[in-house]
């Protein structure tokens, strides 16, 4: 198994895949050449029901940023060099 995050998947031929998905749930799919499909993130095991290669274009969509980590505070003080 693997998984994505959401993408636009572009189908480039004609095909039939069954996926499995955690837990057993099963799903098969027809595509045609030319289709697109929003897909949303999961995991999942595919397998091509056909006898034929499949070609897609998958587009993985960016998630958003995680905040970065906060700086610990300094302990010493702030220091002004500029003073004469």
């Amino acid at each position: 198994m693997h998984r994505h995050p959401d993408a636009v998947a572009i189908f480039q031929n004609d095909g039939k895949v069954k996926f499995t998905y955690p837990g057993g749930k099963t799903e098969e799919r027809e595509m045609k050449a030319g289709q697109t499909l929003f897909t949303p993130a999961d995991k999942h095991l595919p397998e091509n029901l056909t006898d034929n290669d499949m070609e897609v274009i998958l587009i993985e969509l960016k998630t958003t940023k995680r905040k970065p980590a906060k700086k610990p505070a300094s302990t010493s003080a702030p220091t002004n060099s500029n003073k004469q």
